[in-house]
């Protein structure tokens, strides 16, 4: 269990980098 808490942990951080750079990559156009 606390391992697949620290990759949904992971996953979500990684997921929320990738979806604010992205929404900022379509802002600078």
């Amino acid at each position: 269990v606390h391992e697949f808490a620290a990759f949904l942990f992971f996953g979500h951080t990684l997921f929320s980098n990738i979806w604010a750079m992205q929404i900022r990559f379509n802002q600078s156009k």
